[in-house]
C-alpha cells in the first residue's frame, strides 16, 4: 500500500470541524459520520426552543466520573467477546472535553509498512456522555465502525451494509442498546442565552460564559435568525432564590424560561 503525502495518516468516523460561529443547542448530536468526506451531518442543527437540560450536580458528576471508565472498559470487553468474537484489537478509549457536538468518534491510522492491522482509538465526549445509556449507545456505535474497518475490511462506507449488520448483531445481543446514526441528545450547558423577541425565543447554550453577549451579533449570520438581542438566562434557576433579581454568578438579570 503506497502512502501519498496528501493522504491523512489518521482518519476518523467524524472529521468535519465545528463552525465556531455557531453556539451549541439542544439539537441532534451526531454519533459519527462519513469517514473521509463528511458533510453537514455532524454540525449542530441550530438553536432550540425545547426545555433546557440541567447539568449534573457536583456530587452526581463526581460519582459518574468514578464509574464511567470502568463501564466503558467492561462494555468493550463484553461486546468484543460476544458480538465481535474477540476479533477487535486493543482499543484505547479517550475521554475528550473538546468534543462539544459529537458524542463519540472512532479513529484509525492508515497502515504503515510492516503493519497488518491499523491502529485504532475511540474518543468519547465527556460533556455529552453523562449517563450509562448514552455511553452504551455511543460506544457500541463506534465499536461497529471499528468492526467495519478491521473485520469487514470496509473503509469506504461508514454507515453502509456492513456497519448496519454489526449494529443489528449488537442489538440482538443487547436489546437495550440500539446502534443508530443519530440520537437527539440534549446537551447540558452551564450558560444559556435566549432571543428577546417573543415570536422567536430561540435558546443558545455554551459550556463557558460570554461576558458581553452583545458581541454575539455574529450568531445571527451563522444561524439565519431574527437579528434580535440575546439575553442571558439561568437554566431553571436551580439552587437559587427565585426572588433574586440577578444571577448569583454573572450578575445578569434573570428571565423566566
Amino acid at each position: 500500500m503506497h502512502l501519498h503525502l496528501r493522504d491523512p495518516v489518521e482518519v476518523s468516523s467524524d472529521e468535519e470541524p465545528l463552525d465556531r460561529r455557531q453556539v451549541g443547542s439542544a439539537g441532534p448530536i451526531v454519533l459519527s459520520s462519513d469517514d473521509d468526506d463528511d458533510d453537514d451531518e455532524n454540525r449542530i442543527s441550530g438553536p432550540s426552543t425545547s426545555p433546557i437540560k440541567t447539568v449534573l450536580s457536583a456530587k452526581a458528576k463526581r460519582e459518574w466520573n468514578k464509574i464511567k471508565h470502568r463501564l466503558a472498559d467492561n462494555l468493550v470487553r463484553e461486546l468484543n467477546e460476544n458480538v465481535f468474537l474477540g476479533r477487535l484489537p486493543e482499543i484505547p478509549l479517550e475521554w475528550s472535553s473538546r468534543l462539544l457536538t459529537t458524542a463519540g468518534r472512532a479513529h484509525r491510522r492508515r497502515l504503515q509498512p510492516g503493519e497488518t492491522l491499523p491502529q485504532v482509538r475511540i474518543e468519547l465526549a465527556e460533556k455529552i456522555l453523562d449517563d450509562e445509556d448514552r455511553l452504551n449507545r455511543t460506544l457500541a456505535h463506534e465499536l461497529c465502525h471499528v468492526a467495519t474497518w478491521i473485520i469487514s475490511g470496509d473503509l469506504k462506507n461508514p454507515h453502509g451494509a456492513n456497519f448496519k449488520a454489526w449494529g443489528s448483531k449488537v442489538n440482538r445481543y443487547r436489546p437495550d442498546i440500539a446502534v443508530t446514526t443519530k440520537h437527539n441528545y440534549k446537551i447540558a450547558y452551564k450558560y444559556y442565552w435566549r432571543c428577546e423577541k417573543t415570536t422567536c425565543g430561540k435558546i443558545f447554550g455554551r459550556h463557558s460564559n460570554c461576558k458581553n453577549s452583545t458581541k454575539w451579533g455574529g450568531l445571527r449570520f451563522a444561524t439565519g435568525l431574527c437579528l434580535s438581542r440575546l439575553t442571558p438566562v439561568l437554566p431553571l434557576c436551580v439552587a437559587l432564590d427565585i426572588n433574586k433579581k440577578c444571577c448569583g454568578s454573572c450578575r445578569s438579570r434573570l428571565v423566566p424560561i
